[in-house]
């Protein structure tokens, strides 16, 4: 049982931060003044008990520049609810959207959103991951898409992971999603029989999150081993794990992976945790490494293909980067 023991006010669901690209709103690297109050809007809700929380947990732009962003609201249940909001450009909410900006899904309790995705046509394909995971499809207005599984929704049972999960929208509307392992959902949200062995395909460890679209049509997976390692596994358009890539389709990373950025040049960025404190004693930090797209690491990017940037005085965890790319 949840504790129910109050804490007021700054438990929040979404703080943003957005980063001027032009000099005239703001030095790069700055703050922009021109969002929300100082670069920074935050939506309270007010009394939340130390489990019944708000979070923000994935954030994607639609063209016209309104901001998505995916994670939970506390509920009168004692447990968190699945939520969507939408900000307009300056970080007001988009009252145009759910219930003042907002959308909450009741039928999803203590499972926040940890993935969010936009379609071509303006749909919103939201994943709350975990043991049992769940596929949400919304309209452009905030309302479940009546034409997306079972009234807007699929339920994947038995999922092998923790509550992390990644979305890709393909070009055909067809909707990949890592939570646990790698499945592919037709546009009406019924497996594609076509991909891996019934819709499913197998991944290195759990959870699989990090995902990834190539323009050739492959897919990228970053998943972990028992929080400890991680894999870095390349799949054709059907599927089956890309030989190409790696040793067999797939890269071992020094710690988890979680996270996955292309990079202008085909390669890209992958994050996770990491926790062999031989590579920085007695510290913590942020890694980043860079690999090319056969599977191998850049070399010539940091030291051996990585860098580091320590956080003193944090010494239970460090977090690590790796990466490759397409060719």
């Amino acid at each position: 049982m949840y504790g129910t023991t109050l804490n007021r006010a700054s438990l929040l669901i979404f703080s943003i931060i957005l980063i001027a690209s032009q000099q005239a709103a703001a030095q790069a690297g700055h703050l922009d003044p021109t969002f929300g109050v100082g670069g920074i809007v935050t939506t309270d809700f007010g009394d939340q008990s130390n489990s019944n929380v708000a979070t923000a947990n994935a954030v994607t732009i639609q063209p016209d520049g309104k901001i998505l962003v995916g994670g939970g609201v506390p509920s009168k249940n004692d447990f968190p609810v699945s939520a969507v909001a939408r900000y307009n450009t300056n970080g007001s909410l988009d009252t145009t959207f759910g219930t003042g900006g907002i959308v909450t899904t009741p039928a999803i309790e203590d499972t926040p959103f940890t993935a969010i995705a936009l379609q071509s046509d303006g749909k919103i394909v939201a994943v709350a991951g975990g043991f049992t995971a769940f596929v949400v499809r919304y309209t452009s207005s905030g309302v479940l898409d009546s034409t997306f599984g079972t009234g807007g929704m699929v339920t994947l049972s038995f999922i092998n992971g923790p509550a992390e999960s990644g979305v890709v929208v393909q070009p055909d509307g067809n909707i990949l999603v890592a939570d646990g392992s790698l499945f592919r959902f037709l546009s009406n949200g019924q497996f594609d029989s076509s991909f891996g062995s019934g819709g499913t395909a197998r991944t290195a460890g759990y959870p699989a999150s990090g995902l990834a679209l190539l323009s050739s049509g492959k897919i990228l997976v970053a998943s972990s081993v028992l929080g400890t390692s991680g894999f870095i596994s390349q799949y054709d358009s059907n599927g089956r794990l890309d030989t190409t890539f790696g040793i067999g389709g797939q890269l071992a990373s020094p710690g988890t992976a979680a996270g996955l950025v292309l990079l202008g040049t085909g390669d890209f960025l992958a994050g996770g945790s990491l926790t062999n404190n031989s590579v920085l004693p007695g510290t913590s930090g942020f890694a980043v490494s860079r690999c090319l797209g056969v599977g191998v690491t850049d070399a010539s990017f940091g030291i051996n293909g990585g860098t580091v940037t320590s956080i003193p005085g944090y010494h239970r965890h460090n977090f690590g980067i790796s990466c490759s790319g397409e060719r």
